[in-house]
């Protein structure tokens, strides 16, 4: 149990070494909205809006909260990041844990790698930066979710709840939308709980809120069209390229090959494994395993069609392996059942033949466990090694941030100078983020 800390302690250190206090890319979106809290002229228009393809609603609002007590101490921001990355593992951990069946051996290592790819500096881009909690909140919605569906027993209280996972989750970042589907796929598991009228109160709130969705959507002009996945056999390759590279991202970023090779690898498991343990469907630990599995795949899937356009290897972002995480928490319980019930087996079974391949079959799984693991120990450390270059760009920046000068340096922040120049008086009347006291002016260093 003390090993699943490690990953969190390292973190911790990793993030106190390497964040910088300083608004970054799309955090300076959140400027005029602090300067309508500021001026009494903020309205909910302000929160639903679009942000690229997202509504980023609940995500806003969490941030802008943050921003608001604290003065805009990026600290505060990076510290909510880590409290729902681990509440993310929480939840699928103790889904997990609790509904292990009986007569199955929990494995003592189960536990360390959930929490060594959970928390891993392989996502440093969602560590580092405090607009990435849309995403993390999207994650941990729908974990919840799916562990409310899946457990659901024909009780109401745990569909609204569901269904309230399901609204912060496509409120949050796109791929919320996605929900509705994976989500309906509870349904299957339920067999003889199943309730109609809750299945007809599922579809009526999945199709509203996907609906106020796309209210007044505007696609985004410097983004791909869908269309173009499919215009050739070349471009559909590409978005095949870009999926497996999502996919594999979350345990081999650190090169477009190993971690499409990953990806391919990744779902091959989790289908081998989850068709061996198909004799488990009926119970929950089966079901919101493979949904979750499954949720990170139809993301990917998504992902792609409006990303791929951007280049294959945009598809390795390290904010992206939050949301591809899931597959891998599914393929490591996945593997820790189906091991179980082949050592039961094998000391149940007299036939030679059985006991020949069973422990084939173990070695391979195990086999498979060691190098996913050794791949995402690399992926973290190149993730530690991002994490500081991104230190080492970003404290001169700020500086020029703190000073006015140095456009080549603001270009680092946000790729308008006159538009930092602009936000930057707003951060000045407001006394926000690096003006918020007098002693940040008047130094380039990191406030800690």
């Amino acid at each position: 149990m003390l090993l699943a800390l490690i990953p969190l302690a390292f973190l911790v250190v990793l993030i106190w070494r390497c964040y910088v206090d300083v608004p970054y890319w799309d955090e300076w979106a959140l400027v005029p909205q602090l300067q309508n809290l500021r001026t009494g002229t903020f309205k909910f228009l302000d929160l639903w809006q679009q942000h690229n393809e997202h509504r980023p609603l609940f995500g806003f609002a969490l941030v802008l909260t943050i921003v608001s007590a604290t003065h805009w101490n990026t600290a505060a921001e990076l510290a909510a990041n880590v409290l729902v990355g681990v509440m993310i593992l929480g939840v699928f951990a103790h889904q997990v844990i609790s509904q292990w069946p009986a007569g199955y051996r929990l494995p003592l290592w189960l536990l360390p790698l959930l929490s060594l790819v959970a928390l891993s500096a392989n996502q440093w881009e969602s560590w580092l930066w405090g607009i990435a909690i849309t995403i993390m909140l999207n994650a941990l919605a729908v974990v919840t979710g799916l562990a409310l569906l899946t457990r659901l027993e024909g009780r109401w209280t745990r569909l609204a709840g569901a269904l309230a996972c399901g609204i912060v989750a496509t409120y949050t970042f796109a791929s919320g939308l996605v929900f509705w589907v994976s989500g309906a796929g509870a349904w299957w598991f339920q067999r003889g709980q199943r309730k109609p009228a809750q299945i007809v109160v599922w579809v009526v709130v999945a199709l509203l809120t996907i609906a106020s969705y796309f209210y007044d959507y505007h696609p985004n002009p410097g983004h791909p069209t869908v269309q173009s996945n499919f215009a050739s056999l070349y471009a559909f390759g590409l978005y095949l390229a870009y999926f497996a590279k999502y996919t594999g991202a979350a345990v081999a970023t650190y090169d477009g090959r190993l971690a499409a090779l990953a990806g391919l690898v990744g779902l091959a498991l989790f289908v081998w494994l989850g068709i061996g343990n198909r004799h488990l469907a009926g119970r929950p630990v089966f079901a919101f395993t493979l949904l979750a599995g499954l949720h990170s795949t139809l993301v990917a899937l998504m992902t792609g069609l409006g990303r791929t356009g951007l280049g294959t290897d945009q598809g390795l972002s390290s904010r992206y392996v939050t949301l591809s995480t899931p597959l891998w928490f599914a393929i490591f319980v996945l593997a820790a059942l189906r091991l179980s019930w082949l050592q039961t087996e094998r000391l149940r079974s007299d036939r030679s033949a059985t006991d020949v391949w069973s422990i084939r079959e173990t070695g391979l799984i195990s086999a498979a466990m060691v190098a996913i693991v050794a791949s995402a120990l690399v992926s973290g450390l190149w993730g530690t090694i991002k994490s500081d270059r991104r230190r080492q760009r970003l404290e001169p920046a700020r500086l020029a941030l703190i000073t006015g000068q140095d456009d080549e340096m603001l270009l680092r922040l946000y790729p308008s100078v006159a538009d930092v120049r602009k936000w930057r008086e707003v951060l000045i009347a407001s006394h926000l983020s690096v003006f918020r006291d007098a002693r940040a002016q008047m130094t380039g260093s990191r406030s800690h």
